[in-house]
């Protein structure tokens, strides 16, 4: 993409997805994305979070 459809596709990202476009010294745009756990390792879920099925399973037996 380049141009005008690349702008239009950045302002949408912007408006609808926390996108934010950061002006740098010389002219140039740097794309900043939100933090997620695929950009932004500590909000990655670490194993000691996650709930095990059989736990679930036991409260909720009709899942099994």
């Amino acid at each position: 993409m380049e141009g005008l459809s690349l702008d239009k596709f950045l302002e949408h990202q912007i408006s609808s997805n926390g996108w934010y476009v950061e002006k740098l010294f010389g002219g140039g745009q740097l794309v900043i994305l939100p933090p997620n756990e695929d950009n932004y390792p500590k909000l990655k879920k670490s194993i000691v979070e996650s709930i095990p099925l059989e736990h679930v399973s036991k409260l909720f037996p009709i899942l099994t």
